[in-house]
């Protein structure tokens, strides 16, 4: 979200992250894809406590249950179109 054209949360990039936050980016780009890191984990990574908590729960959502992958991420695509989500 911003306003203007200034950002209201700061976003860690890929390419700066270090530490803790880095390893969790490796293991996001090994599931997801190089490049695959979504802003929503970028913002999350101003602490690294919540950024590993949050792809913590976003592996066990996306990994267990009987819905499948394509089904969850159909879902969330919905859920990303009825939130006006820009990307």
């Amino acid at each position: 979200m911003t306003t203007g054209n200034k950002p209201r949360v700061r976003l860690v990039e890929v390419d700066q992250a270090a530490g803790e936050v880095k390893e969790v980016f490796n293991e996001i780009e090994r599931v997801r894809g190089r490049g695959r890191v979504s802003n929503l984990f970028k913002g999350y990574a101003i602490s690294p406590d919540i950024l590993k908590a949050n792809w913590q729960r976003m592996k066990a959502i996306m990994g267990g249950g009987i819905l499948s992958r394509k089904l969850k991420e159909s879902i969330m695509i919905v859920l990303a179109e009825m939130n006006k989500c820009s990307y």
